[in-house]
């Protein structure tokens, strides 16, 4: 019996909580909608149950998410917008097997969009400064505007060469 009263007691406690956050959340979630973070915006307003009397404002507003996104297209960045887009760190480590450098970047888009794909031209050079090789790889960037970031794990591919060196360049670049 004491068991059950408890169960109750914990379930109608959980329902309070829900009812009582589903004001913050709301707000939490317009304060990102208005801010054009739809994806955090949207976690916000799912957070907010049924029973709730926010439901329904919450509801119009991940109707409105949903119209937004299926708007979205990835288009390209103009040269002044790629000229926004800078790489403010790069290393490398090559597999002596393999001959794979995997490179890391650490990039700022200072665009007044989200950046979604970069193409990178990384060259290679050799103990005298020549260049020896070059590889073209896109890489998935997902970043909101204003921000900074660090993308691991980029493998544009194998340099037959040896090489002492490498530069990357942004060549390309698109935005939602």
């Amino acid at each position: 019996m004491i068991f059950r009263v408890l169960i109750i007691a914990f379930i109608v406690a959980g329902c309070v909580d829900n009812e009582e956050n589903a004001s913050a959340n709301l707000k939490k979630g317009d304060d990102f909608f208005a801010k054009h973070e739809y994806e955090v915006a949207e976690y916000y307003y799912e957070k907010i149950p049924e029973s709730s009397p926010f439901y329904k404002k919450a509801q119009k507003q991940l109707d409105a998410i949903g119209t937004i996104k299926r708007q979205w297209v990835e288009k390209e960045v103009t040269a002044e917008e790629l000229a926004k887009i800078i790489i403010i760190d790069h290393t490398y480590k090559v597999d002596n097997i393999t001959r794979v450098p995997v490179h890391r970047l650490s990039l700022v888009n200072n665009m007044d969009r989200i950046l979604e794909y970069i193409e990178v031209e990384f060259t290679y050079y050799d103990n005298d400064d020549r260049k020896v090789y070059t590889l073209i790889t896109e890489t998935r960037t997902p970043m909101y505007q204003n921000t900074q970031d660090v993308f691991t794990k980029i493998e544009p591919g194998a340099v037959p060469v040896d090489f002492s060196r490498s530069t990357a360049r942004i060549l390309k670049a698109r935005y939602q």
